[in-house]
């Protein structure tokens, strides 16, 4: 790991700590004052976005020694998809064939868990769908949650108030495999596509 890396994985950590304090202080206040609850609710949700921010970016500086090995795809799919439940959104798979690359199955993982929750926040609290298609070198995620207006340049975000990263993580490990990563949308969903 160079200098840069090494500076930018100390301050990752160092940025989790405050934040896991402001909660706990968070949560200490709420019990001396319950008659704010909305906004202690809104604190801890905002810290969330920001400690899921310092994850992905921990994602991208830490150094990489794992070895690579023969995955199947569909079953590292169906097993990411396993640890989302939520009543209002059903996944629907397609597996066209069997889908086997000599990966490291955590980083392929960090691309499944980043597009699985685009789509699940994209679709919110409505009923809706998230469909999961595997093709001979193509693996495709597609939602109803309404889309975006627009195709976000060199994929910074699709959200009114993301950072970017995960979007950007996704296209850089499909890249290191030799892979594209693209993203569309139209008036019913986002539909993104790695493409090996």
């Amino acid at each position: 790991m160079n200098t840069q890396e090494e500076i930018a994985a100390t301050l990752a950590h160092e940025f989790k700590n405050p934040l896991s304090l402001i909660t706990l202080h968070i949560d200490l206040l709420e019990q001396v004052d319950k008659t704010h609850g909305k906004y202690y609710d809104k604190m801890r949700s905002e810290l969330k976005k920001l400690e899921s921010m310092v994850v992905d970016f921990l994602k991208m500086t830490l150094p990489q020694a794992e070895i690579t090995e023969q995955v199947n795809i569909n079953d590292l799919l169906k097993e990411t998809v396993s640890k989302y439940c939520y009543p209002n959104i059903q996944f629907i798979f397609k597996e066209e064939t069997e889908l086997v690359l000599e990966v490291i199955p955590k980083k392929i993982r960090i691309v499944f868990d980043n597009l699985i929750k685009n789509s699940i926040e994209a679709i919110g609290d409505t009923n809706g769908n998230i469909y999961i298609t595997v093709k001979e070198n193509e693996i495709i995620f597609k939602d109803n949650g309404g889309g975006f207006s627009e195709t976000p340049e060199d994929f910074k975000t699709t959200k009114e108030k993301g950072s970017g990263v995960g979007l950007y993580l996704c296209r850089k490990i499909a890249e290191e495999y030799g892979g594209k990563f693209n993203i569309e949308s139209d008036s019913i969903g986002c539909t993104a596509k790695i493409t090996f």
